[in-house]
């Protein structure tokens, strides 16, 4: 090939913009859909199944379960039913709110050692991502946990999940960690920064 012809297509292969790197860097926020069952307001089920989707920023966020081709599978979830305006555990109403990561070694069952602060922070154990500003409640996380009896209204990741109660209030199948680490890798994948924002919509199927 002449020089100068493969000089021209270099350069305009460097110029060009690379699609997920012009996504990345638009600056938005990482986008989540939490679709739950049906009757997830009703305070009589032990408990309430739920799946996890990262929604890309073409599509919009609040009608995006209405063609769930288009979001990526992010995990099985299972949480406590509905109480409204309680102190008991509870799950979070629809709407879409305001999320962040949070990573500190808060519980016992998030270190090597069984107790807070004792040998090393599991990360797959720690790593979660907490809501904002949820009416009523406060932190409520999606974040590591067996079934719904590690959940005080939080929401519970894992994957293949047996239907409530059996093997226990919403156990998994499998162990969880797989599942927060697919969520840790989604929000990673697609932020431009550590402290990027997380947009979470609560949907019911």
């Amino acid at each position: 090939m002449d020089r100068r012809v493969f000089l021209f297509w270099a350069t305009g292969l460097a110029m060009a913009p690379i699609p997920w790197l012009s996504a990345r860097a638009q600056g938005g926020p990482v986008r989540l859909l939490l679709v739950r069952e049906h009757g997830y307001e009703n305070k009589c089920l032990p408990c309430v199944l739920g799946r996890l989707y990262g929604a890309p920023g073409s599509i919009d966020l609040a009608s995006a379960e209405h063609d769930l081709e288009l979001p990526t599978f992010i995990a099985d979830t299972v949480e406590l039913s509905y109480e409204p305006d309680s102190n008991h555990p509870s799950s979070i109403p629809e709407g879409t709110c305001n999320a962040t990561v949070r990573a500190d070694g808060t519980k016992k069952w998030m270190w090597s050692g069984g107790k807070v602060g004792s040998g090393s922070i599991q990360q797959n154990r720690a790593w979660s991502i907490e809501l904002e500003n949820v009416p009523h409640r406060t932190a409520m996380r999606f974040h590591y946990g067996e079934n719904a009896s590690w959940s005080r209204g939080c929401i519970i990741l894992g994957h293949q999940a047996s239907a409530c109660p059996t093997r226990g209030p919403g156990s998994f199948s499998d162990s969880p960690e797989p599942a927060v680490l697919a969520m840790r890798n989604y929000v990673e994948a697609n932020s431009i920064a550590s402290n990027t924002a997380i947009v979470v919509r609560f949907t019911a199927a």
